[in-house]
């Protein structure tokens, strides 16, 4: 199918169709309806795990982490004699984002607010960063005049990236959640007056709000308490506000565009923080040192004395943001503190730990330097056996146990995660702030009530589809194949997707 008008591709971060079909059924997203109604739609497989980093690369690539390098937002680099925290940024996606493919073939690009593009990069059109971002800066847009003339049209205000952290001012975060959405409205609306060829826009406010706002709506939540008005339809509000926005796009539609809604992973409810490292610890797979300072700090550690503990504190002085702010920062003043008065990998014995854990949704790495050859394969039956005998309230924790080779391929495989192991209702997630956060293996989350589920949503429409509404499945990979397909252009062999129409 040949493509001669726009491609525009609306990005709702968190978006799933459990959230959002009762209040389409309820007659309140009549945009959303109206895109499944005439149009190819369905549930969108997400990476493994759900890690919005690694799904967003996929997504604009077509292509797995193990092949453009992204797993997650950092990743720890462990040498023989200890360890370091490494962000990662755009520089280290390793692959065409589909705007990179346009762009040589002479289409015109504007890439607003896509997660994982700071810092900018120069494409045949513009791009404004999407987070992680540091905003006050002003380095994130392309060209880096850009950002003058959007200021000087919206307001030296604008801003993509929350001034608020949830943690220390809940109101004030939804509040901010709502100004974003506005803005990243308005600046699509604007550049949408151009030339464009195509267009990608993303609005993360779904995501931000169901992280933090769950505790309010599931009546079975363990941590489920009263709330204002404005906290309990948060979530539904910001689907209003959303279908409100795409229904300001669809408006501009001409007769040969396409538009495509995509989420990165869907949204629901999380009920307990699993403390990994500290299974590891107990099953003998981590070993600590023997220093004194650290037998000091193992001691307080089973007492209690955790960093989870000192960030609820420095919660109630309005560090939550800053603390936030820096769980993915290479050199933290903040964690450096935290570590050398609570256990951390700081304490680990790297020469005789044989496992660990990083990151934000059940990866646990293998200690290369201390294993190797054979005794590789048999560790990892080893862990697996274990992690499956692993239960909580008489159920299992972990249900989805993956090797590495068998969601990965490419050359950055030596990279993945050994093993990822998840909970297919993401009831239980690894708590990540802190590797080794909590001094009890399963706890109520101390930071998030929500969380990213497995699925989300895509909905194609177009002149092409208007009659041909159907339900189907897809998977994050087959989003950057269906673009290609849209505009009558081949699909490199490289990608891992395929095209939806």
């Amino acid at each position: 199918m040949k493509k001669t008008g726009r491609v525009i591709v609306i990005g709702l971060d968190g978006g799933d169709w459990d959230i959002l079909l009762p209040l389409v059924r309820e007659g309140k997203l009549p945009n959303i309806k109206r895109l499944i109604n005439r149009g190819i739609w369905g549930k969108l497989q997400s990476t493994i795990p759900p890690i919005s980093a690694s799904a967003w690369v996929s997504l604009f690539t077509g292509k797995n982490p193990g092949k453009h390098g992204i797993f997650d937002f950092a990743k720890v680099i462990v040498t023989k004699n200890g360890y370091r925290i490494k962000p990662v940024t755009s520089r280290d996606i390793d692959s065409l984002a589909i705007w990179d493919l346009l762009s040589m073939r002479g289409k015109r690009v504007a890439i607003i607010n896509v997660p994982m593009t700071y810092p900018p990069w120069k494409v045949y059109g513009i791009m404004i960063s999407g987070f992680p971002c540091p905003e006050k800066l002003g380095k994130h847009t392309y060209p880096r005049k850009l950002i003058y003339e959007l200021k000087k049209e919206f307001g030296k205000d604008l801003h993509f990236q929350p001034k608020y952290s949830p943690f220390d001012d809940e109101e004030a975060f939804v509040d901010d959640q709502f100004v974003i959405a506005d803005y990243v409205e308005k600046v699509t609306l604007y550049i949408m007056e151009r030339n464009y060829e195509f267009i990608w826009t993303t609005f993360v406010g779904l995501d931000a709000l169901g992280h933090v706002l769950w505790k309010y709506i599931d009546e079975n939540h363990p941590r489920y308490k009263g709330a204002s008005r404005k906290l309990k339809q948060a979530i539904t509000e910001m689907c209003i506000r959303l279908d409100i926005a795409l229904g300001k796009i669809l408006s501009t539609m001409n007769e040969d565009d396409v538009i495509i809604l995509v989420s990165d992973h869907g949204l629901g409810p999380v009920y307990y923080a699993v403390s990994l490292n500290k299974w590891l610890i107990d099953e003998g797979f981590i070993k600590l040192k023997t220093n004194f300072w650290t037998k000091v700090k193992k001691v307080l550690f089973n007492l209690g004395f955790t960093p989870n503990r000192l960030f609820s504190i420095v919660s109630l002085i309005n560090l939550g943001k800053k603390i936030q702010t820096e769980a993915y920062r290479e050199r933290s003043l903040i964690k450096m503190l935290i570590n050398k008065i609570t256990l951390s990998l700081d304490d680990i014995d790297w020469c005789n730990t044989l496992a660990y854990a990083s990151g934000n949704m059940g990866q646990i790495y293998i200690n290369k330097y201390a294993i190797q050859g054979q005794q590789y394969t048999s560790l990892i039956s080893d862990l697996i056996d274990r992690l499956k005998r692993l239960t909580h309230n008489d159920k299992q924790i972990f249900d989805l146990i993956y090797r590495k080779e068998t969601l990965y391929r490419g050359k950055y495989l030596q990279e993945a995660p050994d093993i990822v192991c998840i909970n297919s209702l993401q009831k239980y997630i690894v708590s990540r702030f802190f590797e080794l956060g909590s001094n009890k293996l399963i706890d109520v989350h101390p930071f998030w009530s929500g969380t990213h589920r497995l699925y989300g949503i895509f909905a194609i429409h177009g002149r092409d589809t208007y009659f041909t509404s159907k339900r189907r499945n897809a998977s994050v990979y087959d989003i950057a194949p269906t673009i290609l397909s849209l505009y009558g252009l081949p699909i490199p062999k490289e990608m891992d997707g395929e095209a939806i129409v």
